[in-house]
């Protein structure tokens, strides 16, 4: 699977792997989803601000062509898919009584056999949790069908 990382990455081959280093441009990896989680395990023993995005590990789901960071027209593939779950307040400070959680998610994920990551991110708040779940993706998503996958 490729995996495209921005800002601060962890080299993961080589002689330097596990070091943190500045990534301005995109850096792809190819691994096993199992090298992925292990990366970001890692990644997230290292603290950082999570307001300074230039030094905090991101990553995007799609492999682009060559000189391009982001983009729907600049996706080739993706192997994985990355979904937030922002369970942030509405506009008179409610948050929704059944809101998924990591505790409600990871074990209704595990019933149904799925691999996956899940984690809080730097906007998650007590009562108003926002999650990222990544999931592996049986067949790689290829352009051609990428406008009906993430369009």
């Amino acid at each position: 699977m490729i995996v495209t990382y921005f800002g601060t990455h962890m080299l993961t081959k080589g002689n330097r792997a596990g070091e943190i280093v500045p990534g301005f441009q995109p850096y792809r990896a190819s691994c096993s989803w199992t090298e992925f989680v292990n990366v970001l395990r890692a990644a997230s023993e290292v603290e950082t601000d999570p307001r300074d995005k230039i030094k905090t590990l991101s990553i995007s789901m799609a492999d682009f062509e060559p000189g391009k960071n982001r983009g729907n027209k600049y996706a080739l593939r993706c192997d994985w898919i990355g979904i937030d779950l922002d369970n942030k307040p509405d506009d008179q400070g409610r948050t929704d009584p059944d809101q998924w959680t990591v505790d409600r998610l990871a074990p209704w994920l595990d019933d149904q056999g799925l691999t996956y990551v899940i984690y809080t991110t730097s906007s998650c708040r007590e009562g108003a949790e926002c999650l990222r779940l990544l999931l592996p993706l049986s067949q790689s998503v290829t352009a051609d069908d990428w406008p009906l996958f993430w369009g």
